[in-house]
């Protein structure tokens, strides 16, 4: 088979020329579709990250607010028996009040 162009070189080269463009944008597509392919993957990446991150901190948080709370919880009960403690000793100097006022 002859070529289709023999008598037109430039024919020829436009011929082959369009059909290497052809094959560059098929493989130019291909090409988009893995960048936007990895674009994704970071931005989901960057996200979990994110994500992961902000969790970490939130029960590092927590514990330390838990911390916070069982020595807030020690200090309500030692501060309980201390009321306690002055309650009744406000009562056994009320009742010697009232004894010696009694005896007056």
């Amino acid at each position: 088979m002859t070529p289709r162009f023999s008598g037109n070189p430039a024919a020829s080269v436009s011929c082959q020329l369009g059909s290497a463009m052809t094959v560059i944008a098929a493989a130019s597509a291909g090409i988009m579709e893995d960048m936007i392919g990895a674009a994704r993957e970071f931005r989901d990446h960057r996200y979990a990250k994110a994500y992961n991150d902000a969790l970490s901190r939130a029960i590092d948080h927590g514990r330390q607010v838990q911390v916070v709370a069982e020595i807030a919880i020690e200090r309500v009960g030692e501060l309980e028996a201390e009321v306690a403690s002055l309650r009744a000793a406000c009562q056994q100097r009320q009742e010697a009040l009232d004894y010696f006022r009694g005896r007056a």
